[in-house]
């Protein structure tokens, strides 16, 4: 698996938010909430785990991981209560939502840097 192509997966999620805040639609939060459903998560959960689980920087990226879908499905779940402008603000570069996404970013770097994973 190509750990920073999955990454990208997540980094798409913010147009799929903003096209839905928009449209002023509604999102399925199921989608986003667990951790271990994207293709990220179930490489952390399965071979990552087996291969880098000693190492505190997975560790790390795990914990980072599971932080950021909590933050997405709020993000989903602010949409859903039709709270628009806040959920724009978590999307936002100074947004919990984008710090969460950063952190996960952060954290693959230092397992790869770490642990040489590619």
């Amino acid at each position: 698996m190509n750990i920073d192509s999955a990454f990208e997966t997540h980094a798409q999620w913010i147009e799929s938010f903003c096209e839905v805040i928009l449209k002023q639609e509604s999102i399925e939060v199921a989608a986003y909430e667990k951790d271990e459903d994207c293709a990220l998560g179930k490489w952390l959960h399965g071979v990552g785990q087996v291969q880098y689980g000693h190492s505190p920087a997975f560790a790390e990226l795990l914990s980072r991981h599971a932080e950021f879908h909590r933050l997405a499905a709020h993000v989903a779940q602010t949409i859903n209560a039709k709270e628009f402008d806040h959920a724009s603000q978590l999307l936002q570069k100074e947004g919990d939502y984008a710090a969460a996404s950063r952190a996960v970013y952060q954290a693959i770097r230092a397992l790869k840097s770490a642990e040489n994973v590619s």
